[in-house]
Formats: structure tokens, sequence, C-alpha cells
């Protein structure tokens, strides 16, 4: 079964990375929303990332960000601390891209050079 999703947004805050322990671990996370589509038709979407990838969003992406994520839509469910049934849904990121290029000094454009 296949399940992939890709995505070409702006991300809609700047980056907080947090630290969380699983298990034994210590990992480092990003969740933020991407916003896919223009004016009343854009769709918010959250998306997740770990470890490596949290890493490469907290040091080179910040709000506004045009970026292609490729990853699979997970589908999550948990109780709130009032013992609520909630639904989360977002993509958990596999793999990211600058979509935006940047300008030089004699205004040529070039693609951004980073190191995924």
């Amino acid at each position: 079964i296949m399940n992939k999703v890709i995505l070409l947004g702006r991300t809609t805050k700047e980056v907080e990375a947090k630290a969380v322990k699983v298990g034994k671990e210590n990992h480092k996370v990003v969740s933020l929303s991407l916003a896919v589509g223009q004016g009343d038709k854009a769709q918010f979407i959250e998306i997740v990332a770990w470890d490596k990838k949290a890493e490469v969003f907290e040091k080179y992406i910040t709000k506004g960000t045009r970026i292609l994520v490729e990853g699979s839509l997970i589908n999550q469910k948990y109780e709130d601390k009032d013992k609520n049934t909630r639904y989360r849904t977002y993509v958990l990121v596999s793999s990211v891209e600058f979509a935006d290029s940047k300008k030089v000094e004699n205004e040529e454009t070039v693609a951004d050079d980073l190191p995924f």
C-alpha cells in the first residue's frame, strides 16, 4: 500500500523545534502549518519533521519560506487531558526542498545550495 504526499506551499510561522524523549532516547521535532494554494482556496496542512529533518527546518526555514515537502499522511487518535477522544492528521516529512530561488548581488537568480 502506498502512502505518499507531495505538497508545495509556504510556511505560516517561525519554526520552533522541541526536544522530546521517546523511551530513553532524546529527539528533536518540528510541527508547523504549510499554506497550500492561494487566497480563499488555501489549505493549511500540518507537517511534522523529526531529528535531522527537524534540524534542517530549524536552521534554514523561516516564516513564508516556499518549500516542497514529501512525506506520508498520518492519522493519530489520542485522548486529551479531559479524556476526550481527539484526532489529528498531519504529513510526516521524509524530504524537503526549497522552492524559491535566491538573488545574488548582480541580480542573477541561482538555485539554493543546501545539504539536502
